[in-house]
């Protein structure tokens, strides 16, 4: 663009012509611009009817980049957990607690022990704990064979546990 001034207003002639002159370059490159995103996109459905994922998305077109401008920082994606609130859970067992100590030293005896389905316990509809909570087991000697078992001195009870 080009711009010029009437210099000569005291002379009372009026210049004749427009005082600028605008002419495009060819040799110009245009200015770079940045990409913004657009908005995102409405949720897809979720993917199953639990613990499944769900997705939106956006575009670098809001606008896009151009003459050498940078593209959109950030993902174009987006995911999310969907549908957790009520999905089956299948129980689980606790550990098994520890034998229960042998009621005699010579005869045979039961020992027991137990587990809990805790951990987790079922929930909406999840399976229960296959097996059982519950055991039993012999322990002792047959009473023919205790004959040949020492027998304890008189500081030991039979039965109890020795620490």
């Amino acid at each position: 663009m080009r711009i010029r001034i009437c210099t000569n207003p005291e002379s009372g002639m009026r210049c004749e012509g427009p005082t600028s002159d605008l002419k495009p370059c060819s040799n110009l490159r245009a200015c770079p611009v940045d990409g913004l995103w657009s908005e995102w996109s409405p949720w897809s459905t979720c993917t199953v009817s639990c613990s499944g994922i769900k997705r939106r998305i956006r575009v670098c077109n809001n606008p896009a980049p151009s003459s050498g401008g940078q593209s959109c920082l950030g993902s174009p994606e987006e995911i999310a957990p969907c549908n957790n609130d009520n999905c089956p859970v299948n129980g689980m067992w606790s550990p098994w607690a520890p034998w229960t100590l042998c009621p005699l030293t010579c005869g045979l005896g039961v020992v027991s022990r137990s587990r809990h389905c805790n951990n987790p316990p079922p929930v909406s509809g999840g399976t229960p704990c296959p097996g059982h909570g519950y055991e039993e087991g012999s322990c002792g000697f047959p009473m023919d064979y205790c004959k040949y078992v020492p027998k304890p001195p008189e500081s030991i009870m039979p039965g109890r546990l020795i620490q």
